[in-house]
């Protein structure tokens, strides 16, 4: 089942600067949804979070290609990281589109932001079996849960898998 991994912050000190790398302090948060979706779009509310919210999804491409991604709810205030095979593709400070390149291979895309709503979804199809992607690819190996909390990802971004 593809889904997209949500983490939150709901308290201790949650850092932000503009280039700094906000997943970090994410490592130790608990998993608290792996919602299905059906063409990657991000959409979590926050509910039960101070700050920091966290969203990662996986996909494997059968080639490169450029992908467009929509953040509509970002401000200077409270941006958005946006990074793509761990790469900081861009930090939106309003709403806008970001454009993310896939290599070819497994790609992990992920978005944070320090307060809630936190939305990021792409502007056309991510999952296209015919033409860019092939599939949604698990961020956990087969038959672990990931809501148990010592779970770690496999999806390797750049590296086929057989997931």
């Amino acid at each position: 089942m593809p889904y997209i991994l949500f983490k939150l912050l709901s308290g201790g000190t949650y850092t932000t600067g503009i280039g700094a790398d906000w997943r970090a302090q994410f490592g130790s948060a608990t998993i608290i949804s792996a919602r299905p979706t059906i063409s990657g779009e991000i959409s979590s509310s926050g509910s039960s979070a101070t700050f920091g919210i966290y969203a990662a999804f996986a996909f494997e491409a059968k080639n490169p290609f450029d992908t467009t991604i929509c953040v509509p709810e970002a401000s200077s205030g409270s941006p958005v990281q946006i990074y793509m095979n761990g790469t900081l593709v861009s930090e939106v400070a309003a709403p806008g589109t970001v454009v993310c390149s896939a290599c070819s291979g497994v790609n992990v895309f992920e978005a944070v932001r320090g307060c809630a709503p936190l939305v990021a979804m792409p502007a056309g199809t991510v999952i296209d079996p015919l033409e860019k992607t092939s599939r949604w690819v698990s961020l956990y190996p087969a038959g672990s849960d990931p809501f148990s909390g010592g779970s770690t990802p496999v999806a390797t971004p750049g590296t086929p898998t057989s997931l």
